[in-house]
């Protein structure tokens, strides 16, 4: 399917854009500007071929109309025959009167032309190109490999006052135009697609027609009709084949195509195709637009969006092909675009069944959970369970990607019938969003869903901060590792958030640095109907002295919690002794301080002092805001909080 669709993107130019292009003329060409108006066509018609009985009457007709023609003013005389009927003497009156004068132009064609001497300054070639579908909409200037001018490219030189060969070819297929010195050239492609603005009739068209009949008349009048004008002369009579579908007529004479360029050229208004490295280039824009769409859509069908963009895709189509100057291939690319949002949408769905069918070939279906989508995750996995929720693995539902695994903790329904419980779940999650961190785990989601409560984590793939602790670690690891949770805290306290259980279980070891969670028992300034902050809840070793004695407390409280955490990681112990006695733990702790830091190991060290300040007694005497301990831990470990930490965690 993919190289059907580059195959559409490398071959951008398909018969409906040609339909396109040609709906977009039919309804705009009454728009166009009026054509150029110093040409006129002399037509020869069938009234002329009937009156001419032999081809020395035919040639003298024509010698004829030149003079006239030339004394009703015409500046030049374009002369659409090829010559080739007749004997060589028929030619001699002829001859007398347009070869070798400057305002007459002959024809010649890409076959060999034999009446014409070679190839001159006054011969332009009248070929012209139809596409496969038998009508002319282009036209090529200069013929490269005779070194021609084109008709309507000789005349415009002519009228312009221009020598002959005042023109070069690009590489880039553009025709410049010299004209005077020190003045930029006038550019044209080689290849145009002309403007008709009307059918080939006399009709509402700007183009002055008239017979021979008229040229005696005006002849006896001693008008001058031509004055000024480029005079095309050719046949228009169907039986001898000089006229042919365009897109507005379908008997155009093919002298008129050449009047018809000429009149784009003088006016600069003509089409020109895409080149093929822009059409294919939006065709690969398009596709890119596309595969990123199919991929946007996930699940849902694109049926929807291709009927409600078909009907604005195909008038804007219809009436903008033609932009500007520019032939564009709209089709070409709606369809590459569509095609790719199709082909993008039905290979990830395919994926998305392969991979559903490989994860339930492992599933625990005795879980009534287990692939239950929960806001924009399928629960897979159940990773654990306590007394008030569980904990489960979840990938997007959209994609099933594996790469992209979240834990989704999910409310118990039980304690979900408890409002404290409730309003903790809650706020928890709600503190959670709140915060942006690199230190503070991600919620990406949270809500209520068929009576479950649950909010959605980033996944966390190291161990805790207590495995971490069970070996012995140099001061400079410790510091590495609390630095960022000292500025993670300093960031939750001035968002107003109070963490109240920080403990080595709820700190995850990252590779790329530690990650606190678990802000269940979290406070912040929307908190004060739920549990007040003098409550005493937490783990006991990481309480503050003033958390213990019920009193009101802070964010000092979190300080003193990272003080105590900083003191095991050096030492591999608790400063507090270990007690199996609730109540006799509980009295120590209101009676007794533990031995500071720096007296235990008899130094004085900077980060010793940090450590030991943050585990004062007295709130007082501990540093005022996270901040300020941030400040001293960073000189004491000479390190920036925002450098991206590479942490070995084993097992």
């Amino acid at each position: 399917m993919f190289w059907s669709l580059a195959l559409l993107v490398a071959r951008p130019w398909l018969p409906w854009d040609r339909y396109f292009f040609d709906h977009n003329l039919r309804w705009r060409h009454n728009r166009l500007p009026a054509q150029y108006p110093l040409i006129a066509h002399l037509s020869l018609g069938e009234a002329e071929l009937n009156q001419w009985t032999t081809t020395r009457e035919e040639y003298d007709g024509l010698a004829g109309l030149v003079s006239g023609s030339r004394d009703q003013g015409a500046a030049v005389i374009v002369l659409d025959l090829l010559l080739t009927r007749g004997k060589d003497s028929d030619f001699q009156g002829f001859w007398k009167e347009v070869y070798g004068h400057p305002d007459v132009l002959l024809a010649r064609s890409l076959q060999e032309t034999p009446r014409l001497p070679g190839p001159s300054q006054d011969q332009g070639l009248a070929n012209l190109q139809r596409d496969d579908d038998g009508i002319f909409r282009r036209y090529q200037l200069y013929y490269p490999e005779v070194k021609l001018p084109s008709l309507a490219l000789a005349a415009y030189l002519k009228v312009q006052g221009l020598a002959p060969d005042a023109f070069r070819l690009g590489r880039d297929g553009i025709l410049e135009v010299v004209s005077e010195q020190g003045k930029p050239p006038t550019r044209f492609p080689n290849e145009l697609y002309f403007q008709p603005r009307t059918a080939w009739s006399e009709a509402g068209s700007d183009i002055q027609f008239a017979t021979p009949d008229d040229v005696q008349t005006w002849q006896q009048e001693g008008d001058s009709k031509f004055e000024g004008k480029a005079v095309f002369v050719g046949y228009v009579a169907s039986g001898v084949g000089d006229v042919g579908p365009t897109v507005l007529d379908p008997s155009y004479p093919k002298v008129g195509i050449h009047a018809t360029v000429l009149s784009n050229l003088l006016q600069n208004r003509y089409y020109r195709a895409t080149s093929w490295p822009m059409r294919v280039g939006g065709g690969w824009c398009c596709l890119l637009l596309g595969a990123g769409a199919g991929r946007l859509l996930g699940r849902l069908n694109p049926l929807w969006l291709t009927l409600a963009c078909l009907p604005v895709w195909l008038l804007s189509a219809s009436h903008q092909s033609l932009w500007g100057s520019w032939l564009l291939p709209w089709v070409s690319w709606g369809l590459t675009l569509l095609s790719a949002i199709w082909v993008t949408w039905l290979w990830r769905q395919r994926i998305w069944k392969w991979r559903l069918l490989a994860m339930q070939a492992s599933a625990d279906f005795q879980n009534p959970l287990i692939f239950k989508t929960l806001g924009s995750y399928l629960l897979v996995e159940k990773l654990g369970e306590g007394g008030f929720g569980a904990v489960y693995r979840a990938i997007p539902a959209q994609t099933l990607d594996q790469s992209q695994v979240v834990a989704v903790k999910l409310a118990s329904p039980s304690a979900c019938q408890s409002p404290e419980y409730r309003k903790r779940f809650l706020r928890e999650s709600r503190i959670c969003r709140s915060l942006n961190h690199p230190a503070i785990v991600r919620v990406l989601e949270s809500g209520e869903q068929d009576g479950l409560l649950y909010y959605t984590m980033q996944w966390l793939r190291g161990r805790s901060l207590r495995y971490w602790m069970l070996q012995t670690h140099s001061p400079q690891e410790v510091g590495t590792v609390l630095l960022p949770l000292v500025d993670a805290m300093a960031y939750a306290h001035a968002q107003g958030v109070l963490h109240r259980d920080l403990k080595p279980e709820n700190i995850m070891l990252e590779h790329d640095g530690p990650q606190i969670v678990d802000f269940g028992l979290a406070f912040d300034s929307e908190s004060t109907q739920m549990t007040a902050p003098q409550d005493v809840m937490g783990t006991l070793n990481y309480l503050a002295p003033e958390r213990i004695e019920g009193v009101a407390h802070d964010a000092r409280s979190d300080q003193y919690a990272l003080g105590v955490i900083g003191y095991e990681m050096i030492t591999g112990s608790s400063p507090f002794p270990e007690s199996s006695n609730q109540g006799q733990a509980l009295a120590w702790r209101l009676t007794h301080d533990p031995v500071p830091l720096g007296q235990r190991l008899n130094t004085d060290s900077p980060l010793i002092l940090v450590i030991d300040k943050m585990m004062a007694r007295n709130p007082d005497d501990r540093y005022a805001t996270l901040q300020e301990a941030l400040l001293d831990l960073q000189g004491a470990v000479g390190e920036d909080p925002n450098k991206t930490l590479h942490i070995t965690v084993q097992g």
